[in-house]
C-alpha cells in the first residue's frame, strides 16, 4: 500500500493544538516584525519577502522532489501557494492603514462566522462566543 506523500509513518505525530499554536505564533510574530520593516519598503514588497523567504525555507525543510509529486500535487500546492500569497499581500495592506489588532480582529472574522455556522453542541458553540469575545477585544471595537 502506497501512503500520499504527506504521510509519514517514521515520525511521530505533532498534535494538532501545537501546530496551531506555532502558526500563530510564527505568522503575527513575522507579521509584527514586518510592520518595522514598512519604513524602507512598501507593504505588497514586504509581503512579497516574506511569501519568497518562506517558500524557500519550506522547501529545503521538505523537500518535496525525494517524494514524486503528480501533477495534481503540483497544482493543488502551487495553488495553495499563490492563495497564501494573496491573503498576506491583502493583509499587509490592511495592517499598513490600520492598527493591528483592527486588522487581526477582521481577518479572524470569516473563520469566526464559519465556526459558529458549523457548530452543533453546546461547548462548540460556547468556543464560538469565546472567539468572538476575543475578536472583538482585539479589533479595539468599544
Amino acid at each position: 500500500m502506497t501512503l500520499p506523500f504527506h504521510v509519514r509513518r517514521d515520525r511521530p505525530l505533532v498534535p494538532a493544538p501545537a501546530l496551531f499554536v506555532a502558526s500563530g505564533t510564527s505568522l503575527y510574530a513575522g507579521s509584527a516584525l514586518a510592520v518595522g520593516l514598512f519604513a524602507l519598503m512598501p507593504a505588497h514588497t514586504v509581503a512579497w519577502w516574506r511569501v519568497l523567504v518562506s517558500a524557500v525555507l519550506l522547501l529545503l525543510w521538505r523537500r518535496p522532489w525525494r517524494t514524486g509529486w503528480t501533477a495534481r500535487t503540483f497544482a493543488g500546492s502551487a495553488l495553495f501557494g499563490v492563495v497564501l500569497a494573496g491573503m498576506n499581500m491583502l493583509f499587509y495592506q490592511a495592517i499598513d492603514h490600520l492598527p493591528m489588532g483592527t486588522a487581526v480582529s477582521l481577518e479572524y472574522v470569516g473563520p469566526v462566522i464559519l465556526a459558529a455556522w458549523g457548530s452543533r453542541s453546546v461547548r462548540a458553540r460556547s468556543a464560538v462566543v469565546l472567539a468572538a469575545l476575543g475578536v472583538l477585544s482585539i479589533g479595539g471595537l468599544g
